[in-house]
């Protein structure tokens, strides 16, 4: 199985990673090796080792926040938008379900009673300065 693409006028807005994909390699990246943040998925026998390592300094350049999301109980519906306010899509995610945000806009709507980890690029520029919001 794959990750789902939402996708407009050619660009991928968002990916959803069902809690069914699997790696069977060990490791599979999920999406692609250019986006501004990437998402793998490593799936190890016990006692497998990652040996002690580091990753260099690279300089990097984004023109956007990407989020990743990530259900661990509870479900939500996500909306995705693209830069116009117009609705792509949704997608129901429940507990084990991921999706990466890269593009456009959303809106996150809690269903039942959530915990959801949210990561992004920092520095946080709080609220006000993070935020575009429809009107």
């Amino acid at each position: 199985m794959d990750p789902v693409k939402i996708k407009a006028n050619g660009q991928v807005l968002a990916y959803v990673f069902p809690r069914t994909l699997g790696a069977p390699e060990g490791i599979r990246f999920l999406n692609d090796a250019s986006d501004p943040l990437q998402v793998g998925l490593m799936e190890r026998p016990a006692g497998h080792h990652v040996q002690p390592h580091m990753h260099p300094p690279c300089e990097r350049k984004t023109h956007m926040t990407p989020e990743f999301f990530f259900v661990q109980s509870g479900r939500v519906c996500v909306t995705i938008y693209d830069k116009k306010w117009k609705e792509i899509a949704r997608h129901e995610l429940q507990s084990g379900d991921g999706m990466l945000i890269l593009d456009g806009g959303h809106e996150v709507e809690i269903l039942e009673a959530t915990r959801m980890f949210e990561v992004k690029l920092g520095p946080y520029l709080g609220d006000e300065n993070a935020k575009v919001f429809r009107t």
